[in-house]
């Protein structure tokens, strides 16, 4: 897979763009190959990246990608986009944003939903407006942080 990263992020460069993760995973269509493109992605992006990648699977030896019969899909992180480090959680300070924790805080809470206020020590502080409060959270106890998507 290392060198897919590797190839797939030469082709996103093309386009100003850089690979963000690659997943494979069995669904009910099948199997499913797809790389998430991070940056001002859009639908020609997508399609000219596929084509790049597709070309160059195809022309590798049938044991690179041990999988039989898949789909290859790129797409963009979509504006509800994962957070995975301190520094994407950091980049969205005072974005809204939902996080959800691996352990229950003193109150048996596990949700938050609110604007990120400050990123540092290994913690993020996200303030609700909903109840007018700040929230601390250690990073390593987010199992899932996602932009919130404002209307």
């Amino acid at each position: 897979m290392e060198l897919l990263r590797c190839q797939s992020e030469l082709f996103a460069a093309q386009y100003n763009l850089k690979v963000y993760d690659i997943t494979f995973r069995r669904e009910h269509t099948g199997k499913v190959l797809r790389i998430y493109l991070d940056g001002a992605v859009t639908l020609e992006d997508c399609a000219a990246v596929s084509n790049l990648v597709s070309v160059w699977l195809d022309e590798q030896e049938e044991s690179f990608l041990p999988y039989g019969h898949y789909q290859l899909e790129i797409s963009s992180l979509g504006v509800d986009r994962p957070l995975r480090s301190a520094e994407e959680l950091a980049a969205q300070n005072g974005e809204l944003c939902r996080i959800q924790t691996k352990e229950k805080d003193s109150m048996g809470r596990k949700r938050y939903r609110g604007r990120i206020t400050d990123v540092s020590n290994s913690t993020v502080t996200i303030y609700t407006e909903e109840e007018h409060k700040s929230f601390t959270i250690h990073i390593g106890n987010i199992a899932k942080a996602n932009v919130e998507t404002e209307i």
